[in-house]
């Protein structure tokens, strides 16, 4: 279904709707009429192949008893359509609406710009029968129906007297709505002396427990009330006033503000972070539990636990305070003292301090996990007892392939809780191991060190959150369970099945990527999606034990008529003698013999992308498909980081990547080009200047001077980049005052006089991760050495380009660069020679008005040719001083 979204099937699987959009070249023509570019529902009749459509949709949902589907037109127009009769009902001044899990109940909020008629109605589907279960002249907000049941919670605007009042709300549940007599109940938190000075909110929801008995929702302090206006007014400047007298123009201007920021030293979280997270911290909220028969309200986060979440069952919870670590967190990590508060009664207890990976709780909430020391550990919320479960078995099960700086690292990750209370599955970098959790020890449940094929715990679908529900259901180990395994030097990929008895079935196991399992929820089918480089990504479908598997899509069917890459994996080891592996891709029509250019893509580790299809894209400029279909070799190999070099490890792990790949025969070792973007344009722009190995290269956001961009602001955030460079990417655990020659020893631009590679550096203004001030310094130090460095400036565009034009401009270009210095192609002009400002205005104009006379069109649709040449456009680039 061309331009489908949001697929969806009715619960008896009769009927399957979808969203239907417009094209591209649709939205286009509709914006520049001025017209809006309506989405419409396509429903289809799965027994009667029968298609309906309704225009101007802009949402629907399947009641739960698959009989009916509730859909919002544009505007406030909601239809209710009997999928049985074909029958259709209409709400207006609807503004929010929801099915309940039970029968056809559709819940209802009626607004209205003045407020008359507002109120919370319930349309029984099935019966055809409306009621409204509320109404007021008040705003209602936040409907959430409990799950499988048909209880109903929602918010109901105060009445305030004062106007400057922020607003409020009062909770209003319903019990048994499918009943004859429900019960409904109002909580006003005015009613309770404890919270005078506080509000509900409701931008927090609202979130039923499990079992019924408790609605959660945030409370927030009243505002201080602004200054009033007289305050504001400045004294009158009369002729004689003895109040004027020694007045200054701060006085005379005091009603207009200036705008300034003040950065502070002690500011834990600098301006630019505020300004990020100024919504979020203006919704900063307390989480309260609301004890509905009671109707009594206990505060479970205060000051020091704003951070709060419920665990499994809902009386317990956990809060977090990081106040006693503000100083660490500005350029470290993020510590917090946990707490464990009782719902009851809101009474709050320490259990941890200073502890930074929590991992969760035990599925009926009574034991946490954390990380400390380098062990997994255990708190019990009954005995308030603190067990280390991982000392005393023979693996490691912290992240030992993280090569960042950090002191804590985090694990491998939980398989599991068993339902016999006894054990927890933890992953190492290969297994899952039984532990348990009395810490005596542990058993390992898989065998996949020795084959290094990583062996993981298999779940489809899940969830959990804030509400402490969907939490990670406790795994019966007498049943058989799905996992899932990938070939960490292989790079094969499938499933297989852990049965009762310890034995592991591989089910599918292939040497393409495979991922993406699930299941029919009523009967033994299965689904997956298979790709490789070669071959788009399809659905198969197969039965209990993933057997019988056929294809059920076809994905981009005229590939067939292109020639098309292969791949394979190419072996090295670092300088270091770090075994490692990079993903090699053929060129398209490639021949025995011949001597081909290659181009190497760096970021990281990329050998997983062996069996990554990638569609050929004029918006990408780094993509794989693109670059084997032009011709070239493509190599992404895997970079491993020696402490606090970062740079030279790059250097130490892609040169001999390179080198293995020349000694297969077939690439021309004198046309050898390098990219990467961002992290990986810092080491591109830094490798290049240690090597000759490389004949060209492309940077995409490079940082280039460590020592700068350690204390720039990450201003996509608001951050600060020094926690980047000590506890995460940059591998830099000291400031680099403290350890000058590391940070030069490994910053591109104090190696200028030794780039013999033309490189070709790309920003946008805007950039928001890496300041483009970064290319400028390497350009211009580039200048003063006389190197061959290029630098393209996008205006308005950020870390990545997002304007469909620039994107394909910048395609255009990466490939005009490679073809140059790799294929021999005659240069553009913009390489060669630049391009004036004057010249790039005319270049434009001509764009929008189009050419008055035959001209030759742009090298390559770029806009690029050149400055025009002669002097003139030599002056340009003099000029301007």
């Amino acid at each position: 279904i061309p331009n489908g979204s949001s697929p969806s099937f009715s619960a008896d699987g009769r009927w399957f709707g979808v969203t239907v959009g417009v094209s591209e070249e649709e939205r286009e023509k509709a914006q520049k009429a001025g017209k809006p570019a309506r989405n419409k529902l396509l429903l289809c009749d799965l027994v009667k192949s029968e298609d309906h459509e309704i225009e101007g949709v802009s949402s629907f949902s399947f009641s739960g008893d698959g009989r009916h589907v509730v859909v919002r037109r544009a505007g406030s127009d909601v239809i209710v359509r009997d999928l049985t009769t074909g029958t259709d009902t209409t709400f207006g001044n609807v503004v929010a609406h929801a099915w309940s899990d039970v029968g056809g109940l559709l819940s209802l909020v009626i607004g209205t710009d003045d407020k008359i008629g507002n109120g919370i109605q319930l349309f029984d589907a099935a019966a055809g029968i409306l009621r409204t279960l509320d109404s007021a002249s008040a705003d209602y907000k936040s409907t959430t129906w409990r799950k499988d049941a048909a209880d109903l919670a929602i918010l109901r605007g105060k009445v305030q007297e004062d106007e400057d009042a922020e607003e409020s709300f009062e909770v209003v549940t319903f019990r048994g709505l499918d009943t004859s007599w429900p019960s409904r109940k109002v909580w006003d938190h005015e009613s309770d002396e404890n919270l005078a000075g506080f509000r509900v909110v409701d931008f927090a929801g609202v979130r039923w427990s499990d079992d019924g008995e408790i609605v959660f929702f945030g409370m927030k302090e009243n505002a201080e009330p602004a200054p009033r206006g007289e305050q504001l007014e400045a004294a009158p400047e009369e002729e004689g006033d003895e109040k004027a007298a020694g007045k200054t123009l701060k006085d005379t201007l005091q009603k207009e503000a200036a705008e300034v920021d003040v950065w502070h030293p002690k500011d834990i979280f600098i301006n630019p972070q505020q300004k990020k997270t100024a919504s979020r911290d203006e919704r900063t909220n307390f989480l309260t539990a609301l004890w509905i028969a009671e109707g009594r309200a206990v505060s479970l986060a205060n000051e020091l636990t704003e951070s709060v979440t419920l665990v499994p069952g809902q009386r317990h919870a956990i809060g977090r305070d990081n106040t006693p670590y503000e100083r660490v967190q500005m350029f470290g990590p993020v510590l917090n003292d946990m707490y464990v508060i009782d719902v009851a009664t809101g009474e709050r207890k320490l259990i941890l301090e200073g502890l930074k990976m929590f991992q969760g709780t035990s599925p009926d909430g009574s034991l946490a996990l954390y990380v400390r020391d380098n062990h997994l550990w255990t708190y019990d919320l009954k005995s308030e007892a603190h067990v280390n479960i991982s000392a005393s078995v023979d693996a490691y099960f912290i992240n030992q392939e993280t090569d960042n700086l950090t002191e804590e690292k985090s694990p491998y990750g939980v398989a599991g809780w068993t339902s016999d209370g006894v054990h927890i599955l933890l992953n190492d970098r290969y297994d899952v191991w039984q532990v348990r959790l009395d810490g005596s020890g542990g058993t390992r449940v898989t065998a996949g060190a020795e084959e290094r094929v990583r062996h993981r715990m298999y779940r489809m679908g899940g969830g959990g959150g804030r509400g402490g529900r969907g939490a990670q259901e406790a795994v019966d180990m007498t049943k058989p369970h799905l996992m899932s395994l990938y070939g960490d030097f292989t790079k094969q990929s499938g499933y297989a099945s852990l049965e009762p008895d310890g034995r592991v079935e591989q089910l599918l196991y292939s040497d393409r990527n495979v991922s993406g399992l699930t299941k029919a929820e009523n009967t033994e089918v299965y689904a997956w999606v298979e790709q490789s480089y070669e071959d788009s990504p399809d659905v198969f479908v197969g039965d209990s034990g993933l057997t019988n598997p056929r294809q059920i899509s076809q994905t981009n069917p005229f590939q067939k008529d292109f020639l098309w890459g292969f791949g394979e994996l190419v072996d090295y080891q670092s300088d270091r003698g770090v075994p490692l592996q990079g993903a090699l891709h053929y060129p398209a029509g490639f021949e025995e013999g011949k001597q081909y250019p290659m181009i190497v893509l760096i970021y990281e580790k990329r050998s997983q992308n062996l069996h990554s299809y990638s569609a050929p894209s004029e918006e990408s400029p780094y993509n794989p498909a693109v670059f084997t279909s032009e011709g070239y070799f493509v190599l992404q190999p895997d970079i491993v980081y020696q402490p606090q070099n970062p740079g030279v490890s790059a250097v130490e792990c892609v040169v001999p990547a390179v080198k293995a790949a020349l000694s297969i025969g077939y690439i021309d070792e004198n046309r050898v080009g390098l990219v990467g973007h961002s992290w990986g344009a810092c080491q591109t722009s830094f490798i290049v200047t240690q090597t000759d190995i490389f004949a060209a290269g492309v940077a995409g956001a490079p940082l280039t001077d460590m020592m700068s961009m350690s204390m720039f602001v990450y201003w996509n955030s608001g951050g600060t980049n020094a926690r980047i460079f000590w506890e995460s990417q940059g591998r830099m655990n000291q400031p680099f005052w403290r350890d000058v020659d590391t940070y030069i020893a490994n910053s591109p631009v104090f190696h200028i006089d030794s780039l013999n590679t033309p490189l070709l550096m790309t920003f946008g203004d805007q950039d928001g991760a890496v300041d483009w001030h970064q290319g400028v310094e390497m350009y211009n130090a580039a200048r003063v050495a006389d190197k061959p460095v290029v630098m393209l400036v996008y205006p308005g565009e950020n870390h990545s380009l997002s304007r469909r034009p620039n994107k394909i401009d910048y395609h255009y270009r990466v490939r005009a660069w490679f073809d140059h210095y790799l294929k021999g192609v005659p240069a553009e002009k913009w390489i060669t020679e630049g391009v004036s400002h004057l010249d790039r205005e005319k270049e434009l104009e001509a764009l929008k008005t189009g050419p008055k006379t035959k001209t030759t069109p742009p090298a390559n649709g770029n806009g690029g040719n050149g400055n025009g040449g002669g002097r003139r456009g030599r002056r340009g680039r003099r000029g301007g001083r």
